[in-house]
């Protein structure tokens, strides 16, 4: 990705909000009563899985962390066809806190509308909805298209298959870095730039244009200082991969050729990760 002038970041910035903005108002949610929203070249596809709810769990498996399901599934070709993954998340039974909490698949469809203004590739949204009793959110889902033949950065963790593959784990990370630099140049935090969370092509991987998924934790900053926020999430980043000290180094240097205006020296940058407080970190 290119290095950002100013008056190009104050273009993104508000091309972002805007589809951001939109976005919300075509899915019009409600925080009080449960609703349903799909867009324009999917709305049999979620009218088909709203109708057989029971062949989600037939579908692939793809995560079991807690009030979380994940599910790769193959909608039938009367009904648009193609392979779409869905997350299903439920609330506590006992949680009064939800009543008018927006749900966590309202947040990841539209941080997804925004850093797609931003420029920035990430999985496309297709549905979004959520169950409400008497205002009290029990569950929400959101189903984005499953994009074909790509890998996550997993593979080259430390237990991952390609994690001796140096040139490609190097590649991946500065091309990571450039995205994650844009997103911050325009005041985007996430606080989970996991690797695992970052696809590319499996037949390419050196070349291939990586894309994002699972950014509910994203969002515009507003505090007043983006420094301790870049340090976080460049460290989350790392800290997966296991990297050496030289090559931190040489990857902050990498990011701060596409975030200029950060304040940071590749010095001060590696100080600012190492004193992150890793436990603090979420996933």
């Amino acid at each position: 990705m290119d290095t950002l002038s100013a008056s190009a970041t104050k273009e993104l910035v508000e091309a972002s909000h805007v589809q951001y903005h939109a976005l919300l108002k075509k899915m019009a949610p409600s925080r009080f009563h449960s609703w349903d929203w799909a867009s324009d070249e999917f709305k049999e596809g979620a009218e088909w899985i709203r109708n057989h709810p029971h062949e989600i769990h037939t579908g692939l498996y793809l995560s079991d962390t807690p009030n979380k399901e994940v599910w790769r599934i193959t909608i039938p070709d009367n009904h648009g066809g193609g392979e779409v993954v869905i997350k299903i998340y439920t609330e506590p039974t006992l949680s009064w806190f939800s009543v008018g909490k927006r749900s966590i698949a309202v947040q990841e469809i539209l941080n997804y509308a925004a850093m797609e203004g931003l420029g920035i590739p990430v999985a496309k949204p297709l549905s979004c909805g959520e169950v409400r009793r008497l205002g009290r959110l029990k569950s929400s889902y959101i189903v984005t298209r499953f994009i074909n033949n790509s890998i996550d950065g997993s593979a080259l963790m430390p237990t991952g298959y390609l994690t001796e593959d140096k040139v490609l784990k190097m590649a991946f990370c500065r091309k990571a870095l450039e995205i994650i630099a844009r997103a911050h140049v325009c005041g985007f935090v996430h606080s989970a730039f996991h690797p695992h969370k970052i696809l590319m092509d499996k037949d390419d991987p050196c070349n291939s244009q990586l894309t994002l998924i699972d950014i509910t934790k994203g969002g515009f900053n507003k505090a007043l200082s983006m420094r301790a926020a870049i340090a976080i999430d460049l460290a989350t980043f790392f800290i997966d991969l296991r990297l050496d000290a030289a090559e931190i180094e040489d990857l902050c240097d990498h990011y701060l050729q596409f975030n200029t205006t950060c304040g940071f020296t590749p010095e001060s940058l590696w100080e600012a990760i190492i004193s992150v407080d890793f436990p603090s970190i979420n996933a």
